[in-house]
């Protein structure tokens, strides 16, 4: 009987759900509690003779709810007990409050809720408390409404209700504090079954799970054969092998030799009988796999032994070395690049010294392998290599930096070398610097090649500049009159259309000056070339300080001046014309004791009043520099039609 009880208040466990677990023994404990409370109510209802029916009928469904909860808890449905608990709760409690026209049934309801907290908080003495608390509440709620203190109620309160009440909180709270107690137990029982068949499991698998870790582990192939070349047991890696070599599954009990190529059977029927007689067998091969690509595989076959020292079988072991073969093979190709490099390389350690060299530092400094070995490439040193270098060089390797520079060394029969190097730190996977690689390239013949070119280029930068200065006295004298040292006709002839293009653009004026010494001739017949060549400098410098900035002046015939002034009308231009006229008047020029004078005469042209192209400008001013020689000389004359 006591078992049955137990049993029924006691919650469902859920092993590894901790949550779940203790979510049951509470609405285990709630549950236990509304159905006491509801019992003694039913009772107290009855006892008290004037409860309504419809009160009863409504705490004998709520007793009926909580039942069919304890039901579905029973069986593990927590989520419909709270469900169930939480909607229905509230509405029998309100159909009760309400059949009763009173509050005091719900008030009762939370006496009992703090009975059941403070035995939960407080276990023995947190029931003592609250009961007494509770009972005694309620004795006083009784007294101050006979008295008349509290409005009347529908029906009679009687002191039976008060005992039933009083029996009810000592009652619910000896429930709930066995109930913890019993529920407290079943765990405590639970937890140590647990316990104990977890460890039994764990004592019986440890063996094999120790060995199934270790073969699943490890990045090797293993299999396990028989006496007879049959798989006892093998891991993943050989199961992946089997795939990717022969396309196939392997299992326990196939015949090893159908994961072998025919080519290779007698060799595997050899070492495998070796094996067995106790010897231990290392084999390289390649194989192509399934995908197409060529990977190596190092077997190892080594006897196995039972406890007491039998043959069991085979051991076999297949490591995948493809990488190490890959490794090796880049190894040899640089160790042979190294040999063959037409560069000097040396690697030393952190502190200089060389340890190693390939051949081609050897003929580059007359220093053997054996020679160099050991020393510190100081050995080359002169004092040829500029100042600071090598101090860079050591600042920026130490920084774990590449550097790159030159140097002028010393062979080992005493001779001069230059001598381009790249020197780098070697760091090792952990970022840690071991060593210092040194390549370098003997670059005497370039260096002795580019001094050549530079004492050419030195020479051609002479010539050149020679030859600039040649054309810039050609230029000069081509578009200059070598006697007055004015623009010459083939400038005028150049300029003189850029000009007028611009005017036209900008649209303003571009005036010409014709000028003509007056009896010229006389002048140079009379005192001679010479004496006419001085008077024309005379001239030529009169016609240098009338013009702007922005004019231009040539010596356009023998005795002919021709004066270009942009953006020049004609009105200013005759103007400028006179200046000029007036001020060569007052030329004398002193020659062999003899004063010589002149004048001269004027004709003024003005784009575009005068015409739209140069040589019309000029053909114009021309005339009118004729009309002035014509009417008397000495004069300006304004082209007009």
């Amino acid at each position: 009987m006591k078992a049955r009880i137990t049993r029924w208040l006691t919650p469902p466990i859920f092993f590894g759900d901790e949550a779940k677990t203790r979510r049951a023994i509470l609405l285990n404990m709630i549950i236990n509690g509304i159905i006491i409370y509801l019992l003694l109510l039913a009772v107290s209802n009855v006892l008290g003779r004037k409860t309504p029916s419809s009160v009863i009928l409504v705490d004998i469904l709520a007793i009926f709810t909580a039942l069919l909860s304890r039901y579905w808890l029973q069986r593990g449905n927590l989520r419909r007990v709270e469900v169930v608990l939480s909607i229905l709760g509230f509405f029998w409690i309100t159909l009760a409050s309400a059949t009763l026209g009173t509050i005091r049934t719900p008030t009762t309801s939370l006496y009992l809720f703090m009975v059941i907290l403070f035995g939960l908080l407080f276990e023995i003495r947190g029931i003592l408390i609250s009961t007494i608390a509770g009972s005694l509440s309620v004795l006083g709620l009784i007294l101050a409404e006979n008295a008349g203190l509290l409005p009347p109620p529908d029906y009679t309160v009687t002191l039976t209700q008060w005992l039933t009440y009083t029996g009810m909180f000592g009652i619910t709270g000896s429930l709930v504090l066995f109930t913890l107690q019993t529920t407290r137990k079943a765990l405590e029982r639970a937890e140590k079954e647990i316990e104990e068949r977890m460890r039994v499991e764990r004592a019986l698998k440890n063996s094999q799970v120790r060995l199934l870790a270790l073969m699943e582990s490890t990045q090797q192939s293993f299999v396990l054969m028989d006496t007879a070349a049959n798989i006892l047991s093998f891991n993943r890696v050989a199961a992946q092998n089997a795939r990717a070599v022969f396309d196939r599954e392997m299992h326990e009990g196939d015949s090893m030799l159908t994961f072998v190529l025919d080519r290779d059977i007698a060799q595997f029927n050899d070492d495998f009988n070796r094996s067995l007689q106790g010897e231990i067998i290392t084999v390289e091969k390649s194989f192509v796999l399934a995908v197409g690509i060529e990977h190596w595989f190092s077997f190892i076959y080594s006897p196995a032994h039972t406890e007491n020292g039998n043959i069991l079988g085979v051991c076999f072991n297949t490591i995948d070395v493809t990488e190490n073969k890959q490794a090796e093979q880049a190894l040899r190709k640089l160790s042979r690049a190294v040999e063959q490099s037409p560069s000097s390389i040396v690697i030393t350690d952190l502190d200089g010294i060389i340890e190693y060299v390939n051949p081609r530092f050897t003929q580059v400094t007359g220093y053997s392998f054996q020679e160099s070995v050991g020393q510190n490439p100081r050995i080359l040193k002169t004092d040829r290599t500029p100042l600071g270098t090598h101090r860079q060089l050591w600042d920026t390797i130490t920084a774990g930096k590449e550097w790159h520079g030159e140097f002028v060394n010393r062979r080992k029969d005493g001779s001069y070398y230059y001598e381009a190097a790249t020197i780098s730190p070697i760091i090792d996977p952990k970022g840690v610097t071991t060593h210092y690689l040194a390549v370098k390239e003997d670059i005497t013949e370039r260096k002795h090649v580019e001094e050549a070119l530079k004492t050419v280029n030195e020479q051609l930068t002479l010539r050149v500049m020679e030859v600039e200065k040649l054309q810039a006295d050609l230029r000069k004298q081509a578009l200059h009159d070598p006697l007055t040292g004015l623009y010459n006709r083939r400038y005028l002839n150049e300029t003189l259309i850029r000009e007028i293009a611009r005017s036209e653009r900008e649209n303003h004026h571009v005036s010409l000056i014709i000028s003509d010494i007056d009896h010229f001739k006389k002048i140079n017949d009379t005192y001679g070339h010479h004496a006419g060549d001085k008077f024309l400098v005379e001239i030529a410098q009169l016609m240098r300080r009338c013009a702007r900035e922005s004019d231009f002046t040539c010596r356009y015939g023998g005795e002919e001046f021709l004066l270009v002034l942009p953006g020049i009308t004609a009105a200013a231009a005759e103007r400028r014309a006179e200046e000029i006229r007036q001020e060569c008047a007052q030329i004398c020029v002193h020659y062999e004791g003899r004063d010589i004078r002149a004048t001269m005469s004027f004709g003024v042209a003005t784009y575009p009043i005068h015409g739209r192209e140069a040589e019309e400008i000029i053909m114009k001013a021309d005339k009118a520099l004729y009309t002035s020689k014509s009417t008397g000389r000495n004069r300006v004359t304004t082209w007009s039609e």
